[in-house]
């Protein structure tokens, strides 16, 4: 190959990595998108807190009590759901009409992980509070806990068999 050859080579295959990269960064932002169907039942929650826009959030899908449909672990973000201990976590049942609000929960730091046990027909999370660590939200029969800064720490045979949600 001549070096003017080569020059144009290197200058096609320059665009052609640049142009996968760029597509490789659109379909990660597109897999990353909540399912419409979530984004309405945050949307619902943020204007029941009174809030006028949608909140920002991240969110895990996790088939939490086993009836083989996935319900919604959601972090909200901004400076409405969070301050210096955390934000609000949400945790949603997947129905067959979309997402239904199970629980609400204040001061949640991310990791937020999925438990291999269970309370009263949930998988428990593990979230981690600032005040204590990796603690245990173990589901009440209607909820998960409010305030995870009263929870107990997790063990560490707990811990290393969770699957991660939110990072």
């Amino acid at each position: 190959m001549r070096g003017d050859q080569y020059r144009q080579f290197r200058a096609v295959a320059g665009n052609c990595t640049r142009l996968g990269l760029l597509l490789a960064g659109l379909s990660t932002t597109v897999m990353a998108q909540a399912p419409p169907e979530l984004s309405r039942a945050v949307q619902f929650y943020g204007h029941e807190q009174g809030g006028a826009e949608s909140p920002t959030f991240r969110w895990a899908l996790a088939d939490l009590n086993d009836d083989g449909r996935d319900d919604a672990i959601v972090l909200l973000t901004g400076p409405k759901y969070c301050g210096a201990d955390g934000c609000t976590m949400l945790v949603f049942r997947g129905t067959d009409q979309g997402f239904t609000l199970l629980s609400a929960t204040a001061i949640v730091m991310a990791p937020i992980r999925v438990s291999a046990n269970s309370a009263d027909g949930w998988r428990s999370l593990i979230v981690y509070s600032k005040a204590k660590g990796d603690v245990v939200l173990k589901f009440s029969g209607t909820h998960y806990p409010a305030n995870p800064s009263v929870q107990p720490k997790v063990d560490r045979v707990e811990l290393e068999a969770a699957a991660n949600a939110i990072q």
